[in-house]
């Protein structure tokens, strides 16, 4: 047993010295990667700990230099400039256990010093696992960018203007000052010098059941036969490597990843018409080319706690220590687990968005000003890491073909089943090469069937950096302004717009990872009202004025569309093994969809009610705040497909929004012009009008029953925006 508190502080071992300002360990009842499950803790989880960046470093500087120059010769404006931007950020990044460490003391029934429940574990020091990483690392980001242009103002006549020049942008990658970053690089890969990761393992030959017995689990190293606890499998056999157990990582000392690309050209081109020459009816329109950085702060430094090229092995570690106490974790030994590492092209193009424009303006007279425009932009080489080096394709660890199928009676009116899909509910068949060797039923961790030939060892996934996302934006705008007189002021803008998104998937085709963004139509309407003064009925004396002058009144008014929606499936529980993809653990594959087979939505005047398949088993909810859609249309995927259905991503359009906020001030003058003291009240959202929030559209069905376990199914249970409030505040400027 361990060294039990006995209510004095224990300072626990400390595996490293990067914990400098001597924190308190983190402290989690949980467990972390255990063997087998336990009695856990009896209610919500307590923990103890530090946000994964903290302390927390962040500074951030811009620099800009610029120089601009400007001849005018007849007709003809001509500039020139040239600008110098450099940033720098200095921020800390994720860290996994902490400087400070992490203590696990949940009740895995495989580690022999349980005491079976986790506060006891906590009291007796018994250790369920613990981590801790060797620094606490500062990504210092760093980026310069040179710009300059030419352009010319022509203006051929009284009517006609043109505007037309390009801009040339070099803009060299981010890079991390002083940090060493790593990336894998195929080339220099050798699966000999990887270490050896240790495979689940049964000392006794496996029951009819298929699963071995807890007290005949370990782990194995399949080259020597080293034997391990059964905790320590999916980690490396700490025998078999020194230096690092990673193979394949490039390293780059100076902090610099990415190649600078050449300087980018930028044309830019624009028109003004006067169309009657009566300065009341133009036509614009223009068009240009713009650049961006490639990527950002964090892809260069890191995403999570051991992703990212400066989380590279040894300068980073971050080992795991199982089924230990206070009193052994001094000596014990420490296992690493797979990483995942970033990789690919590091010619990566520069972003591009080409944007146009053409509108046609009127002044109708009085004040009031029209003006309709088409807008619209696409952009290209939009930047990801959605392409696996170390991918598993579908049907690699299971088939759909072989297997059982199951026809409960599911699918038919009054049951709240989802339709039964095609064939019935199959199990489909396991690879028999994949099948882990102390369950049968089970799939071997993703990692550990990346030992297998055709797959890089001992590396967990290997993000790729791909440039082949893009967007496509088109609108119509419309604006409408108008002033009447000196005290009120209308502005109004709609936009009707469609903006698709294509974010490429290895596994996927291009035609069916279009998907569809933002609210179609936006209308915003401003209101500017300057109350009048009381002087003509009070007298104009300095009371008066100061009390009844100045005071303004604004109002915005805000109506928007739904925003796109669709329904989605997946599987609750009761899924076999490694369907449906036949990956099983691969994130970013193969999308899960629902099959369609009819009408998104129930007859007219439907109610809701579980005998239209729509699972209601809450009758008291507000049946205005339901969406009456056919859940008999939407099935589960034939197994064939690897779970891609055949409904599309956006079948309907969620609740539209309505806002109004109104706002009253004034600024009094003080003994100087340049002190005021401004009174302002705010109400939002003054009629307190309740905005729905999209409905709940999520099946999640139970693959033994076909049972749709979403019981809020259709229904809204959320609200977009707040509810009415009034705020009051005085500001004093000096």
């Amino acid at each position: 047993m361990g060294s039990p508190l006995a209510g004095t502080l224990v300072n626990p071992t400390q595996v490293f010295g990067g914990n400098y300002l001597q924190l308190i360990p983190n402290v989690n009842l949980g467990t972390n990667a255990p063997q087998t499950g336990g009695q856990g803790y009896f209610s919500d989880t307590p923990a103890f700990g530090f946000d994964s960046r903290w302390p927390f470093d962040g500074t951030e500087l811009t620099d800009n230099y610029s120089t601009n120059w400007t001849n005018i010769r007849g007709k003809h404006t001509i500039k020139a400039g040239f600008n110098l931007e450099h940033g720098a950020r200095n921020v800390s990044v994720y860290e996994n256990y902490d400087i400070n460490g992490t203590y696990y003391f949940g009740n895995d029934q495989g580690n022999p010093n349980t005491s079976n429940y986790p506060l006891s574990n906590m009291l007796l020091g018994e250790i369920q696992s613990y981590g801790q990483d060797n620094v606490k690392q500062v990504n210092h980001a760093r980026f310069y960018q040179y710009e300059w242009y030419l352009q010319d103002t022509f203006k051929i006549s009284h009517r006609v203007t043109l505007d037309y020049g390009v801009r040339f942008q070099l803009i060299p990658q981010i890079y991390s000052a002083g940090a060493l970053l790593g990336l894998f690089n195929a080339s220099d890969y050798n699966a000999s010098k990887t270490g050896t990761l240790l495979m689940p393992h049964c000392t006794v030959p496996l029951p009819a059941s298929g699963t071995c017995p807890n007290a005949d689990l370990n782990s194995i190293n399949p080259k020597t036969g080293a034997l391990y606890p059964y905790v320590d499998y999916n980690h490396f056999d700490p025998a078999s490597w020194t230096g690092t157990p990673f193979s394949g990582i490039e390293t780059f000392p100076n902090g610099k990843i990415f190649n600078m690309q050449h300087p980018q050209i930028g044309p830019r081109f624009g028109f003004a018409w006067d169309v009657f020459g009566d300065g009341k009816t133009s036509v614009r329109g223009g068009f240009g080319i713009f650049y961006n950085r490639a990527y950002s702060v964090d892809t260069i430094a890191a995403s999570g706690g051991t992703t990212g090229p400066i989380k590279v092995f040894p300068n980073f570690q971050s080992p795991t220590y199982f089924n230990q106490t206070f009193t052994t974790l001094a000596g014990a030994q420490s296992f690493v687990a797979p990483q995942t590492f970033l990789g690919g092209n590091l010619n990566m193009p520069d972003p591009t968005v080409n944007s146009w424009s053409f509108g046609v303006q009127r002044d109708l007279g009085k004040g009031l000003v029209i003006e309709v425009s088409y807008v619209g932009n696409n952009s290209h080489h939009a930047n990801g890491t959605n392409f696996n080096q170390n991918g598993v394709n579908p049907d690699t660890v299971w088939s759909p073909t072989g297997g059982t199928c199951a026809t409960p009676a599911v699918g038919s009116t009054g049951t709240g089943q989802l339709a039964m899909p095609a064939g019935g509910f199959c199990t489909g068949s396991l690879n028999p090469l994949y099948v882990n060797p102390v369950q049968t039923s089970a799939v071997l961790p993703i990692n550990l069937l990346r030992t297998f030939p055709g797959f890089y060892n001992g590396i967990a996934d290997i993000t790729t950096f791909t440039a082949n996302g893009g967007s496509t934006y088109n609108s119509l705008q419309e604006q409408l302004n108008k002033r009447f007189g000196k005290s009120v002021r209308f502005s109004s803008n709609w936009t009707w717009q469609k903006t698709t998104s294509i974010n490429p998937n290895q596994y996927e085709g291009q035609e069916v990872i279009k998907s569809i963004a933002g609210r179609k139509q936006v209308v915003n309407i401003q209101l500017n009202y300057s109350v009048p003064s009381a002087t003509r009925f009070l007298g104009k004396n300095w009371l008066v004025r100061g009390v009844t002058e100045g005071w303004k009144i604004d109002a915005v008014l805000s109506y928007f569309s739904g925003n796109p929606d669709g329904v989605s499936c997946s599987v609750a529980s009761g899924a076999p093994a490694g369907a449906f993809s036949g990956q099983d653990g691969v994130g970013s594959g193969v999308a899960y969809r629902c099959n369609m087979s009819g009408p998104v939505f129930l007859p007219a005047g439907t109610a809701p009610s579980v005998l239209n398949d729509n699972n209601i088993t809450n009758s008291s909810f507000d049946k205005s705040l339901w969406y009456p859609i056919n859940a008999s249309s939407f099935s589960l995927p034939p197994l064939s497909t690897n779970g891609f259905g055949n409904a599309p991503p956006v079948l309907f359009w969620g609740p539209g929004y309505e806002n109004e906020d109104v706002s009253i001030y004034k600024a009094f003058t003080l003994k100087k012009e340049s002190q005021h003291l401004i009174i302002r009240g705010d109400i939002t959202n003054i009629r307190n009008h309740f905005n729905p929030g999209d409905p709940s559209t999520s099946f999640s069905i139970n693959y033994a029953t076909g049972v749709n376990t979403n019981t809020t199914f259709g229904q809204i249970t959320s609200q977009t925006g707040s509810p009415r409030a009034a705020a009051m505040s005085m500001r004093l400027t000096f």
